[in-house]
């Protein structure tokens, strides 16, 4: 019975790796997405009056902004 489950348990961590890295692509995507967003609407209140080397560049990453 335990040899059943150690042949399982030593398959290869591909699924789990790949999985791991999507969902941090997915993460990082969403972060540059709505940092973007709420960069673009302080620059709406502010008027576009100096902005921030930060705001600048969160803009010039998120490709929808």
């Amino acid at each position: 019975m335990f040899s059943i489950i150690d042949k399982k348990n030593k398959s290869n961590p591909i699924i789990g790796l790949s999985l791991m890295g999507f969902t941090i692509i997915i993460c990082l995507a969403f972060l540059i997405y709505f940092g973007a967003w709420i960069t673009e609407k302080r620059l709406e209140v502010r008027e576009q009056k100096n902005p921030v080397w930060w705001e600048n560049t969160v803009l010039w990453v998120c490709p929808l902004h």
